[in-house]
């Protein structure tokens, strides 16, 4: 890795009702805060260009944080940045697999396109069902599919149009029974509230949409599992999915809402975001979804609840990575959202609909000019998330709305310690030392220098082709294949691990005799023809490899091989194809293939040199090996007065922090640890020391 200095901004703030911002070179791996609030104390020093009586650091060099400046929408305020360095370690920063990985951009997933490919509807099908208004009228009928997220089957109701204004039609399953009042109460909301507030904030849907009618639909009635929900399955026709209702449409479980209330409407807006959001960037990350659909209830006035609390009392949830939709997640998310839109304005949460990365990138980019980034926000929310305190920091460290203190990881009273801890990415540590005697203490941290990108390990060797995973996306791995010289009968044999969203996300093994024009899906070992929810094209793998049907955090998924038979195919060419689709929300750690072979072409292919002639869109070559890295952070607690210092590590992911003045001039001090390396779900481990006395 190329060393060169670095001016890291704000590495230290003192932070009270007078705030000091200050910008400093970066330190080396000692860090002393001496007695006298703010001061930093080395043995070389280079002075702050900005504030050259209040800090002085070591002089070290760290890697620069690159990334190109990219146009976007103003944000209404500039948040100062927090300078944090998220360093990872000299001789793993230029791993292959994470190079492999950032390259493999995940192409969205389109129904329409998908169900072309496999032969299920003709080339010339339109993506419209109607270019014309249907002119629903009061007292109309008809039949929709209503998902049973419980049993994860879909059934039949029918339902009766009571009430219409200009953007929607509402109707109601019959024998329900709906007030009248509070359903006309509802429309208006939405239709003079929540709808020109969502479209001004986040965009506009679809319209006139997959039925040529410019309102939207609200099925109110038994939806069971959920609240409500949008599937953007309506927005195809019911040729590309059997259980499509072919409308721009919510549904609500009166079971759980019924209209007239905050409650009530809340859920429609925060559906409505859905809804605006597939129609600009399909396959955004859920948590940004889900974040900004939490973010349009509050917009809007509505009661958001207590989710924020929920991920309060656990704030080790890996924000940018969800593994289930319980409610601290949604917690998490819409703490970032909110403190985003806050502190940045409704420019830059348009920009970020409206951006077509995923995830951390699409705030990269939108931040950039402002010299930020993603993980800079991160450190500042994590700081705001803990001290939410607006005299701070000309208010950059609060939220506009209160909520509980998190809870700790760790507090610690007895000295010396030596622990261990884990966190996940992008999760919050909160480690707080008390000063239960007085005198300096001193922190030690070390974090694993690297973390493994899956749960488990090539079948052979050390790489892998790996599926990628992402919302609402579409990726494959494909290479051509003579047969036109076998007579006899041809197997193709590989070795397959899945962990896929059971019965949701799917992954398929199939083969083109036409270029590339059509595929048929073929069946294999371990492949299911179940389709609960109309989205399986064909044989499919499923939920988690070498337990089929049982639910993914039941098992562990092990490696299984699996055979095609390709003897109908013998004398052409061909081309053989891996493939994941998946759903809208949530996904796992996907579907990785190895040790690939066709016995009669004395083909092998086990990855360690390479892809091997196999074409990847979306998929990547990886060795399970990513760079861990850190954002760590003290804070300083003095009387009125707080002291937040960004952490960097060395190239070993370690640092010594010296604070003087503990149990006098600082009555405790947190340490805010959280992993930063994308694309896993694997938890960061760290080990930590706190000893009173000098190193």
């Amino acid at each position: 890795m190329t060393q060169q200095r670095w001016v890291l901004l704000l590495a230290a703030l003192l932070l009270s009702a007078c705030c000091f911002v200050v910008g400093v070179v970066a330190t080396a791996t000692l860090w002393r805060i001496g007695p006298t609030i703010g001061q930093l104390q080395a043995t070389r020093t280079v002075e702050s260009e900005s504030r050259p009586d209040s800090v002085a650091v070591t002089e070290t060099a760290l890697p620069p944080a690159e990334r190109a400046p990219t146009r976007t929408a103003e944000p209404q305020s500039t948040p100062t940045p927090s300078g944090v360095a998220t360093t990872a370690p000299d001789g793993v920063a230029a791993s292959s697999t994470l190079a492999e990985v950032e390259a493999a951009l995940i192409p969205p997933r389109d129904l329409f396109e998908i169900a072309m490919r496999f032969g299920r509807i003709p080339a010339d099908t339109p993506r419209v069902v109607s270019e014309v208004d249907p002119g629903y009228t009061l007292g109309d009928d008809l039949t929709f599919f209503v998902s049973d997220v419980d049993s994860g089957e879909y059934f039949e109701v029918e339902a009766t149009l009571r009430a219409q204004t200009a953007h929607a039609s509402w109707w109601v399953e019959s024998g329900a029974e709906v007030d009248q009042a509070d359903l006309d109460a509802s429309a208006r909301v939405f239709e003079e509230r929540s709808y020109p507030t969502n479209r001004a904030l986040f965009g506009s849907e679809w319209t006139p949409g997959i039925d040529g009618d410019p309102r939207v639909h609200v099925f109110l009635g038994e939806v069971p599992g959920v609240g409500g929900y949008y599937s953007s399955t309506d927005e195809f026709p019911r040729t590309v999915n059997p259980f499509s209702n072919e409308k721009e449409i919510f549904y609500i479980n009166l079971d759980n809402a019924e209209p007239g209330n905050d409650y009530f409407d809340g859920i429609l807006a925060h559906e409505f975001q859905h809804m605006i959001h597939w129609s600009i960037d399909r396959n955004e990350e859920l948590w940004i979804n889900e974040g900004l659909s939490e973010l349009a209830a509050k917009v809007n006035g509505f009661d958001v609840g207590d989710a924020v609390s929920s991920f309060a009392r656990d704030t080790d949830i890996p924000v940018t990575r969800w593994d289930d939709q319980t409610y601290p997640f949604y917690g998490s998310a819409f703490l970032f959202l909110s403190y985003f839109h806050q502190h940045f304005g409704e420019d830059a949460v348009r920009a970020l609909v409206q951006n077509t990365e995923d995830g951390p990138e699409s705030f990269d980019e939108i931040l950039a000019p402002h010299g930020m980034t993603f993980d800079d926000l991160f450190a500042q929310w994590a700081t705001a998330t803990l001290l939410n305190d607006p005299a701070l920091d000309e208010g950059r460290l609060s939220f506009d709305e209160s909520f509980q203190s998190p809870s700790m990881a760790q507090t610690i009273k007895q000295y010396p310690l030596i622990d261990r801890g884990e966190v996940h990415q992008y999760g919050l540590d909160y480690l707080r030392f008390d000063s239960s005697a007085a005198g300096p203490l001193t922190l030690e941290f070390t974090g694993d220098s690297t973390v493994r990108l899956l749960p488990t390990e090539a079948h052979s060797g050390s790489w892998m082709a790996w599926g990628n995973r992402g919302d609402d996306g579409n990726t494959y791995l494909t290479r051509a294949f003579d047969l036109r010289d076998i007579s006899s009968n041809v197997t193709l044999r590989f070795w397959s691990w899945y962990d896929l969203e059971l019965d949701y996300d799917y992954a398929y093994i199939s083969i083109s005799t036409d270029g590339g024009e059509r595929w048929q899906i073929l069946p294999a070992t371990d492949t299911t023809e179940e389709n609960p929810h109309g989205s399986n094209f064909g044989h499919a793998f499923t939920g988690a490899s070498g337990y089929p049907g049982q639910e993914n955090e039941d098992v562990t998924p092990i490696w299984r091989e699996q055979t095609v038979d390709l003897s109908p195919f013998v004398g052409q060419e061909v081309q053989l194809r891996f493939e994941v689709i998946t759903d809208d929300a949530l996904n796992r750690n996907g579907f990785v293939v190895d040790d690939v072979s066709i016995p009669q072409l004395n083909y092998v292919e086990n990855f360690e040199a390479g892809l091997g002639g196999w074409e990847p869109d979306g998929f990547a070559w990886v060795d399970n090996v990513l760079p861990q890295r850190f954002i760590v952070q003290i804070v300083a607690k003095a009387g009125r007065s707080t002291l937040v210092v960004p952490l960097p590590l060395d190239e070993r992911n370690h640092a010594t922090f010296l604070l003087e003045g503990f149990g006098t001039t600082y009555t405790e001090a947190i340490l805010i640890v959280s992993g930063a390396t994308s694309f896993t779900s694997e938890r960061a481990g760290y080990s930590y020391s706190a000893r009173l006395g000098e190193p």
